[in-house]
C-alpha cells in the first residue's frame, strides 16, 4: 500500500491506479477533438457546394446508401431535406459511441462518394488525434494498432508501481503517456526510461547510482538475470545515443515514431514492474 506520505505527491486517480493509458492504447474511446474535427468534416461535406464543383449530390447518395445499407431500412422511408442528414450526422458524432463514429466513417469512406479533401482529412486526423485505430486502404478499412492485451498489461503494470509505493516511476510513465497521446514521441522514449531508472535506484537503495549501477545491485541482491540487465542496459544507452532523448539535440538525426515511442513505454512498464515484484 502507498503511505500517506507517499500519496501526498500524487494525484487521486494516480494514487488509485486509473489515470488514462495513452491515447494509442485506449481501445473502444476516441477524443474529442476527433469527434468534433471529423464531424465538422461531414457537416461541411453535407453543406458544401463550392466553386461550381457540385457535393450536394454525392452527399445525399452517400446518406442514401447509409440509409438503405448500413441502417438497413427501406428507401421509401428516406428524407432528403438537408436538415434530417445534418441531424443524423449530429446524433452520431455527439450522442454515438466509438463504435457507432467509427462504423459510419469506414462506410463513408468506402463508398468513395467522398470528395478527395475530405476523404484524405478524415484519414489523416486518425493520425493527428493520435487514435488507437488507423485506416488502410482497398478497401479503407479501420484497425486497431494495439491489441486490448497491450493495454490491460500495461495497466496493470502501473498498478503494481502503485501498488509497490514507487511514485516517481508512476509520474514518469504518466508524462510519458502525455507525450505519446501528444505526439511527443522522443520525450514520451525518455520518461519511460526515467521510470526504469527511478524504480531501479529506489529498490537499489542508492539514489545517486547510474542505472547500469542500480541494476548490477538488483543483479547481486536480488536475482536480477544477467540477460535482462544487459538488455535493459543496451535499450538505455540507445536512448544516450539516439539524437534528442536523454541527451541534447545537436542536429536532426534519431527519428522516434509512434510504434517506437509505444514499444518503449510498454517494455519499460513491463521492466519496472517486474522489477517491483523481484524486489519483494
Amino acid at each position: 500500500m502507498i503511505d500517506e506520505e507517499r500519496r501526498r505527491s500524487l494525484s487521486f486517480k494516480q494514487a488509485e491506479g486509473l489515470k488514462s493509458l495513452p491515447t494509442q492504447l485506449a481501445l473502444k474511446s476516441i477524443p474529442i477533438g476527433f469527434r468534433s474535427r471529423v464531424h465538422f468534416l461531414f457537416h461541411e461535406f453535407l453543406t458544401s457546394n463550392a466553386n461550381g464543383y457540385d457535393l450536394y449530390g454525392k452527399a445525399l447518395a452517400l446518406m442514401r446508401l447509409n440509409h438503405v445499407e448500413r441502417d438497413e431500412k427501406l428507401i421509401s422511408n428516406y428524407s432528403s431535406y438537408q436538415s434530417y442528414n445534418i441531424e443524423y450526422i449530429d446524433n452520431i458524432f455527439t450522442s454515438g459511441d466509438y463504435s457507432e463514429v467509427l462504423d459510419f466513417i469506414q462506410f463513408a469512406l468506402r463508398t468513395n462518394l467522398l470528395d478527395d479533401m475530405y476523404a484524405e482529412a478524415i484519414v489523416y486526423a486518425f493520425s493527428d488525434f493520435n487514435l488507437a485505430y488507423s485506416v488502410v486502404e482497398n478497401p479503407y478499412t479501420i484497425i486497431p494498432i494495439s491489441a486490448k492485451e497491450d493495454a490491460k498489461a500495461a495497466q496493470k503494470g502501473l498498478n503494481e508501481l502503485n501498488k509497490a509505493g514507487l511514485s516517481g516511476a508512476r509520474v514518469h510513465f504518466e508524462k510519458s503517456a502525455k507525450a505519446l497521446s501528444g505526439g511527443d514521441f522522443k520525450s514520451a522514449v525518455r520518461e519511460s526510461i526515467h521510470a526504469v531508472e527511478s524504480t531501479a535506484k529506489v529498490i537499489s537503495g542508492n539514489n545517486k547510482a547510474t542505472l547500469g549501477d542500480a541494476l548490477k545491485v538488483l543483479e547481486k541482491d536480488h536475482s536480477l538475470h544477467p540477460a535482462l540487465r544487459n538488455s535493459m542496459s543496451a535499450l538505455y544507452g540507445w536512448t544516450s545515443d539516439e539524437g534528442g532523448i536523454r541527451h541534447a539535440q545537436i542536429d536532426d538525426s534519431g527519428h522516434i515514431d509512434a510504434s517506437l515511442a509505444i514499444y518503449m513505454y510498454q517494455v519499460c512498464i513491463a521492466f519496472a514492474s517486474y522489477l517491483a515484484r523481484a524486489s519483494t
